[in-house]
């Protein structure tokens, strides 16, 4: 595995040398996509955090949620924080609330796993002010992408009660408080280090897009750096537009994924159990958008032939990108139900 990444690491390094022009300019697109849209929709949220997270944020989350998660969720009230908090603060903020305050309030490792896994999606402050205000300027779009979202993530987070049943594995205790209150220098550090994250995977996108044709650059852009991606996708028009678009968010991107799975060490997620979550949720997300979102690209749909035809197979790669996500978590369920 470790000759692997070095191979990897390499591979990239020299592809950066080969193409250093298309490494600057992904760098830079990624930047201005960073300085324009991610950090203005993240930055008052993450200054606000400490505030919505503190103890009396937790002890409200608990009242109002404790019923629901025992009934529903099979989880006790600490999950209910941990969740709603997860739900809010998007990636990788979520990760990190979640797991410190399952590893301060109690919660069992398959617990902590199980909401990780569930609520690690993109922030509803990037979708609904990055997303729909800041590239289609609408509002109504980012939040019905951000409604979209939380439907699925309560779905996941039902759906994997099964996968990972309750077992008697807590987590040990910190000694800090179950969310620490970094204030405003929190978020200042938390936005450089997204930063540092898109213009990176924003650059390896690039380089490796360089070789490929300007489609299948803008699915490898998706795939390396959502917010990059994303942002070039907004600028294009065709049928099945925003299916696609609801595929990306529903994956997040491989840059997202490295930042929680950074932050989800400590509670014992393992990357493959990731990808297959983040592969069920880009399908469930690609079709309810493709479907509900549709309206929104009938300004230019009329320009194309056959556009109930591309729908249908753009609904159908989208349940196929679901598939071994699902297998994975059909496997695990069978075993731990044969266990």
């Amino acid at each position: 595995m470790k000759k692997a990444k070095l191979w990897i690491a390499t591979a990239l390094l020299m592809g950066i040398l080969i193409r250093p022009d298309a490494a600057v300019a992904g760098a830079q697109r990624a930047m201005r996509v960073w300085c324009t849209s991610v950090a203005p929709a993240l930055f008052p949220f993450l200054a606000l955090m400490p505030v919505l997270t503190g103890p009396e944020a937790c002890a409200a989350y608990n009242s109002l949620l404790n019923g629901v998660m025992r009934r529903l969720f099979h989880l006790p009230g600490a999950a209910a924080t941990a969740s709603l908090i997860g739900m809010i603060a998007g990636s990788p903020g979520g990760a990190i609330a979640v797991c410190r305050i399952a590893r301060s309030g109690g919660l069992r490792a398959s617990e902590a796993q199980r909401i990780a896994l569930a609520v690690s999606g993109v922030s509803p402050a990037y979708l609904m002010l990055g997303v729909g205000f800041g590239l289609y300027r609408s509002m109504s779009l980012g939040l019905a992408l951000a409604a979209i979202q939380l439907c699925i993530q309560l779905a996941l987070l039902w759906l994997l009660r099964g996968v990972l049943p309750d077992r008697a594995d807590e987590l040990p205790a910190l000694a800090e408080a179950p969310i620490r209150s970094d204030g405003m220098r929190g978020a200042v550090e938390s936005v450089l280090v997204i930063c540092g994250y898109m213009v990176l995977f924003g650059a390896i996108g690039a380089v490796v897009a360089s070789f490929t044709g300007a489609n299948v650059g803008l699915a490898v852009l998706l795939t390396a750096d959502l917010p990059s991606g994303l942002a070039e996708l907004a600028a294009r028009s065709f049928p099945g537009k925003m299916l696609i678009q609801g595929v990306a968010i529903g994956f997040g991107g491989l840059c997202i994924a490295a930042q929680n799975l950074d932050a989800l060490r400590g509670v014992g997620v393992r990357a493959s159990e990731y990808l297959a979550v983040r592969g069920v949720a880009a399908g469930l997300f690609g079709c309810v958008s493709g479907v509900i979102l549709r309206a929104q690209e009938a300004n230019f749909a009329s320009e194309f032939g056959k556009t109930g035809l591309i729908y249908a197979f753009s609904l159908a790669i989208a349940c196929i990108f679901a598939v071994p996500g699902l297998i994975f978590l059909s496997r695990e369920l069978f075993l731990n139900k044969e266990k």
